[in-house]
């Protein structure tokens, strides 16, 4: 076999990435800025246009106090004490109370949440599933409605 001190072909060479900063956006984009990305009802990333699309403040909050209200306590692999205790709380002989506060301790762990103003539950004990409504009031001092469905 010959071999060649020097390689018999050159690659172009690779574009420099392009950097964007923050100062560089338009303003209306700078004041909107994103905070987390946007999920659909079926809990998959939303794309559109080829585009991951992003959530900004307020969106966001009510995306993440729904996912918070979905997550069962134990079920995220990094964090065992995130998310509710739907297994005890949605048992049969617990009270409207004691899911009305668990509902507000979840609530209260989210970013951004400073207070849980009123929930409200609708139980349907056939099918064992709970609509829960919720008021929450960001640091922003908006107010912002929660709906979410719990099934056991």
């Amino acid at each position: 076999m010959l071999f060649y001190p020097f390689p018999l072909f050159s690659l172009p060479p690779s574009p420099a990435p392009v950097v964007v900063t923050v100062a560089d956006l338009p303003i209306p984009t700078r004041a909107l800025a994103a905070r987390d990305i946007r999920i659909t009802d079926g809990g998959d990333v939303y794309i559109a246009g080829g585009d991951i699309w992003l959530v900004g403040e307020t969106d966001a909050i009510v995306q993440e106090c729904g996912t918070a209200l979905r997550l069962w306590q134990g079920e995220y692999l990094l964090d065992d004490i995130a998310g509710g205790q739907w297994q005890t709380v949605l048992t049969k002989g617990v009270s409207d109370q004691e899911l009305d506060a668990e509902i507000r301790r979840v609530l209260q762990t989210v970013p951004g949440v400073v207070g849980v103003d009123n929930v409200a539950i609708v139980r349907d004990t056939l099918s064992r599933r709970a609509t829960i409504t919720a008021s929450v009031t960001a640091n922003s001092g908006v107010v912002l409605t929660v709906a979410q469905e719990l099934e056991t």
